[in-house]
């Protein structure tokens, strides 16, 4: 069996959703969340947390263009053996939508980094042709890749977080 550690880097962003009550959506409507008129405590106050982290579900990915996104891959030696171009193939035939039903906040953190870190072993030599992207679109507004599959086989079992950072919130309201 060969190793190998696939490292996917880039621009993207860290959603929170939140499902909301109907008062809780006349709140951040009046507070004019969308435009920035409220501050991140008043929001955690709405929401009845103490932090974005306890929302109903996070979902961390990179933005599917290959002008934002960076894939390198090494071997057991940690020798780079792949490095993605602009070339990059960032499209897929099944995207998995999710939350776009009334009454949801989503909170978009955009971050800068290696979010996504595989080690694999595979029988072959790694071939990129074989790594495609799992795709999902939050309320139709925030579209992110957030896994990969190699040869059809979910790489999700061997994930890893790398190092990112955050660059800023975004609210979107439905």
């Amino acid at each position: 069996m060969k190793k190998y550690k696939i490292e996917i880097s880039g621009k993207g962003g860290e959603v929170y959703v939140f499902n909301l009550t109907d008062n809780q959506k006349q709140k951040f409507l009046d507070g004019d969340i969308m435009d920035d008129g409220m501050s991140v405590e008043e929001i955690y106050e709405v929401l009845g947390v103490e932090d974005f982290f306890e929302s109903d579900e996070t979902i961390i990915g990179l933005y599917p263009n290959p002008y934002l996104v960076g894939i390198s891959v090494y071997n057991e030696s940690d020798i780079k053996v792949w490095e993605s171009d602009e070339n990059l193939n960032l499209q897929s035939e099944e995207v998995e939508y999710k939350h776009d039903n009334p009454n949801t906040l989503i909170i978009e953190d955009y971050i800068k980094g290696t979010p996504i870190v595989y080690e694999i072993e595979i029988e072959e030599d790694f071939d990129p042709k074989h790594l495609t992207p799992e795709i999902v679109s939050v309320g139709e507004t925030v579209e992110l890749v957030v896994g990969f599959k190699y040869n059809n086989v979910d790489l999700t079992p061997f994930r890893d977080y790398g190092d990112y950072w955050s660059k800023g919130l975004s609210f979107y309201l439905y």
